[in-house]
Formats: structure tokens, sequence, C-alpha cells
């Protein structure tokens, strides 16, 4: 928990520097705030799939498809399954 505060207060830093540095264009500026707000800090154990509980797991991980020979293929369905827009966090 102390890390989270310490990563957002970084963030805020970095956000209120941008408001002093002369150098940069308005625009590129505004474009960083953009980026720095859109930072999620994910630090420790993830809320979704809750991983101390193996029901979440279970359905969190139900759709990804994984057999002995295909290791590939099983790769791109952990891929498809876990960073589906639905399934990501914002």
């Amino acid at each position: 928990m102390l890390l989270n505060f310490l990563c957002s207060d970084i963030i805020d830093a970095f956000e209120t520097s941008l408001r002093r540095i002369e150098w940069m264009e308005e625009e590129s500026a505004r474009k960083a705030a953009e980026k720095a707000e859109a930072i999620r800090v994910k630090v420790g154990f993830p809320l979704s799939p809750d991983t101390r509980d193996p029901r979440s797991l279970v359905s969190y991980y139900t759709l990804v498809k994984v057999h002995v020979d295909t290791f590939f293929d099983n790769m791109l369905s952990a891929a498809y399954v876990t960073l589906t827009p639905a399934r990501i966090e914002y």
C-alpha cells in the first residue's frame, strides 16, 4: 500500500513539473499529462483476478485453451483472454 502512495506521488510530481517546463510546447505538455493520467499503478498482486481466490482464477482463465503440444497457440490463447478490453481494468 505504501508503494502505491509513493508511485502516485511520483506521478503527481511529474504532472506538476509539466506545468513549469518552459521549453516544452503546450500541446506536448498536454499530451504528456494525458499519458501520466493514464498510468495505472499495479504493485504487488492483481485485484482482478483475485490471486488469493481459486474461484476467481478459474473464472478469469476459463476461456484459455491449453494443449500439451501447441505452445504458441497456448500463448496466443492466454494473451487473447487476458488482454481482451473487457478484461482490462482502467
